[in-house]
């Protein structure tokens, strides 16, 4: 997801944006990988993981839901699809 390298590489994507603040409960094992993955990236804290997290997964919540609605609309118009085929299918194309 272009979010993360853009944000690893340069560190100020969600910099500049406006921060609301927020207190969360998390697992100790997602702490620790917290940890781990900040003390090996370029990421400064778990505030910017968190962001950097939420961002990538509200994304992809976002492509999951137009891909259904796409999928959804050419259910739809399959039938009418056909018939507009068949109507056409004699038109010479030169």
């Amino acid at each position: 997801m272009g979010h993360t390298m853009d944000y690893f590489s340069s560190g100020t994507e969600y910099s500049s944006a406006k921060k609301e603040r927020k207190s969360l409960t998390i697992p100790k094992n997602l702490a620790k990988q917290a940890s781990v993955v900040i003390k090996q990236s370029n990421i400064s804290s778990l505030s910017e993981l968190v962001t950097i997290a939420l961002s990538e997964y509200l994304s992809k919540i976002e492509k999951e839901r137009i891909m259904k609605e796409l999928a959804e609309a050419y259910e739809a118009n399959y039938e009418f699809d056909l018939k507009m085929n068949e109507e056409w299918k004699f038109v010479d194309v030169k």
